[in-house]
C-alpha cells in the first residue's frame, strides 16, 4: 500500500505532519502539481489567499490544488510552506498500539 506523508509549516517552524494511505492514480498527479509549486521556498501561502492566487493562478487549476490539499495536513491558521511531500510503498503494516480507548 502507498502512502503519503507531507510535512507543512503552519507559523514560523511550527510543523504538522501527515501520514495517510494514498491512491495509486493520485501519485502521479501528486508528482506533477510539486513541479509547479513555487521552487524555491515551496511556498503554500493558504493563510494569504491573495499571494496564493498570484503565485498559482494559471500554474495549477481548482482540481490540483484540492486534491493536494486532502493530503496536507489542515490548519486553522493556514499553512505557508510545504517543507516535504514523500511517497513510500509500505508492504506490510505491524501496528503496536492500536484502537486506544479515552477514559473520561
Amino acid at each position: 500500500m502507498n502512502y503519503i506523508y507531507t510535512v507543512v509549516d503552519e507559523n514560523d517552524a511550527d510543523y504538522l505532519t501527515r501520514l495517510v494511505p494514498i491512491e495509486d492514480e493520485d501519485i502521479a498527479k501528486i508528482k506533477e502539481i510539486a513541479k509547479n509549486i513555487d521552487n524555491v521556498y515551496h511556498n503554500w501561502p493558504t493563510d494569504r489567499p491573495d499571494e496564493f492566487k498570484a503565485l498559482y493562478d494559471g500554474k495549477l487549476t481548482e482540481d490540483d490544488i484540492e486534491l493536494l490539499e486532502e493530503y496536507l495536513p489542515s490548519s486553522l491558521e493556514g499553512v505557508h510552506t510545504i517543507m516535504q511531500i514523500s511517497i513510500f510503498d509500505i508492504a506490510s503494516e505491524d501496528k503496536i498500539i492500536s484502537d486506544v480507548k479515552f477514559r473520561r
